[in-house]
């Protein structure tokens, strides 16, 4: 791999407009199944950063309503769900999610807005992508945080996004952000799946290309609380340099987890597409 023209501190000052996923792993723990309140509390200042010091616009894609239900709905973590079993789990938890961030941010004396998507709500062609496209600059200018998840109440298998990396991509796409910024369990990508092979899988701190030996190492999810895995990562990116947008993916476990990946205490991969590469 070359060496970035660009190092991911660069990227954030650089950027105006910013997507941040955060993953279901983040936001709920993986056992208990109850918030991270500390985690969300360091999160959320980290974006106040960003916003009051910085002036960026910050638009979170937050996974965790279905984590957070399926206590509610009567499931385990360790429970598989039918798409219905999901949809009232997710219909319990969003409620508990955006509560969480409300008290976050309103420590902040920032205000938080719920917008939930389905695929079709991205097609450009619709008057609904027009809608989500005013909705969020409106609620950008009055310096408020768009938190969108899927709509996974009244979707469909066919109108899915499959995973809230893809929305995440597909979100940057349609609000043109200047970057996406994917917050996960791991920090960034290997070369071999780390959960199968940790001895032989090597940290990869940039890449400006994406070849089929790098899919065929992205594996899925190895739990029932996320839903991706370093697979949808891989076609997020893909998605947003369609865009031309980089991509930052790096650990959220930790504290602050905005803060460590741009100072680089914590280490991340840095997608910044070579246009001369096919």
């Amino acid at each position: 791999m070359k060496q970035p023209h660009k190092k991911v501190s660069d990227l954030f000052s650089d950027s105006s407009r910013i997507v941040i996923k955060i993953g279901s792993a983040l936001i709920a723990g993986s056992k208990t199944l109850t918030v991270r309140k500390d985690w969300m509390k360091s999160f959320a200042a980290d974006v106040s950063s960003l916003i009051k010091e910085e002036g960026k616009e910050i638009i979170i894609v937050s996974s965790g309503a279905v984590a957070l239900g399926r206590d509610s709905a009567g499931h385990t973590s360790f429970d598989k769900l039918s798409i219905v079993e999901k949809q009232s789990a997710a219909a319990m938890g969003q409620i508990h999610l955006m509560k969480h961030f409300m008290n976050c941010f309103d420590s902040h004396e920032l205000n938080v807005a719920q917008i939930l998507l389905e695929r079709r709500d991205l097609d450009v062609e619709t008057q609904s992508c027009v809608n989500f496209r005013n909705t969020n600059d409106m609620l950008l200018k009055g310096h408020n945080i768009p938190i969108i998840n899927e709509n996974d109440v009244t979707a469909t298998e066919e109108l899915q996004f499959g995973d809230n990396d893809v929305l995440s991509a597909r979100v940057a796409e349609t609000v043109e952000a200047d970057l996406l910024v994917i917050l996960s369990k791991l920090d960034g990508f290997y070369t071999n799946d780390p959960h199968i092979d940790a001895s032989n899988a090597q940290h990869i701190p940039y890449m400006d290309h994406i070849m089929d030996e790098h899919k065929s190492i992205a594996g899925a999810s190895n739990d029932n609380v996320s839903t991706g895995g370093m697979k949808t990562k891989i076609q997020a990116v893909e998605i947003a340099w369609s865009a031309g947008i980089p991509v930052v993916l790096g650990s959220g476990r930790e504290s602050n987890p905005l803060a460590k990946i741009r100072t680089a205490k914590n280490r991340s991969t840095l997608f910044v597409q070579n246009h001369t590469c096919s």
